[in-house]
């Protein structure tokens, strides 16, 4: 017998093979790991550089012989380059500011709230338990904001990276209509890539950028892609709700990394808040 993990939303029922679940917890885990990488970087600018180029590098041979791009997908490749590039830029700023483990959770948790607000916007329905979920993440990073781990100028550059996976998610959800998503990941990854190695090397030069092309900054970037391949992988299996549900503990991932791994100080209310967020990012998805 199949073990899985059930959901009820709006008189559906959920239920996700056991390896489905393996796959999100894993790529929530592989997610959390990348950017743990990048956060504990002396220059996370720099490291991020050279983690985009090699994850596009490494996942090339495999993304191009799995699918097809279409011509009815190339301006929305080219808007989610944009939004990825954004997002590559702001995170990496907002590490070299200050810490993943603040960041993060903002990021990853104001994320969905943006897109849920946006789709409410376009007249789309949205349930009470989503409306009260907003106001849930909200809280959560409120508790985090008030922690004294995070500046002003930190949590904006956090906010700021929510908007850009808000507009990379709505984009890639249309254009992937027209594609295979490992070919499409690729492509729209590439500009992004070469871009935001062109503007570190101009900003701070060539040799800053090779101090970092290290194993951790290579493993970061095939991490990129391959949390995003997890999770495609169990989307092919499983309902989108549950496995975008499953998928935030991340936040809570990223958290505990940060403590064991990094040793920092993580307050109770630190993991109030990231616990928090992430059960509003829940909500969302599964209600």
């Amino acid at each position: 017998m199949t073990r899985c993990l059930a959901g009820r939303s709006a008189g559906t029922v959920w239920r996700v093979p056991i390896v489905v679940l393996g796959l999100v917890l894993t790529s929530a885990l592989v997610h959390a790991g990348w950017n743990l990488l990048l956060g504990r970087a002396e220059d996370s600018e720099a490291a991020t550089a050279v983690a985009l180029v090699a994850g596009v590098i490494v996942f090339a041979p495999v993304a191009f012989s799995v699918g097809t791009v279409s011509r009815a997908a190339t301006p929305y490749v080219v808007g989610s380059a944009a939004f990825e590039l954004g997002y590559f830029a702001l995170l990496a700023r907002a590490y070299n500011t200050g810490r993943a483990s603040m960041t993060y959770p903002v990021a990853r948790g104001f994320a969905p709230a943006l897109v849920l607000i946006l789709s409410m916007g376009a007249g789309q329905s949205v349930s009470a338990a989503q409306i009260a979920a907003i106001g849930l993440i909200a809280t959560g990073v409120t508790v985090l904001r008030t922690t004294g781990g995070m500046s002003r100028s930190g949590f904006a550059l956090g906010v700021a990276t929510a908007a850009c996976i808000a507009g990379y998610t709505l984009v890639d959800k249309v254009g992937l209509r027209h594609a295979d998503p490992l070919p499409y990941l690729e492509l729209a990854m590439l500009v992004p890539a070469l871009g935001y190695v062109t503007m570190v090397v101009r900003r701070k030069g060539a040799p800053a950028v090779r101090r970092f092309l290290s194993a951790a900054s290579v493993l970061a970037g095939v991490g990129v892609f391959a949390a995003y391949a997890m999770t495609l992988a169990a989307l092919a299996r499983g309902a989108a709700a549950p496995v975008a549900a499953v998928r935030e503990t991340g936040i809570v991932f990223l958290t505990a990394m940060s403590a064991l791994i990094l040793k920092e100080p993580i307050s109770l209310r630190q993991w109030i808040g990231a616990i928090v967020v992430t059960s509003g990012v829940a909500v969302i998805a599964i209600r």
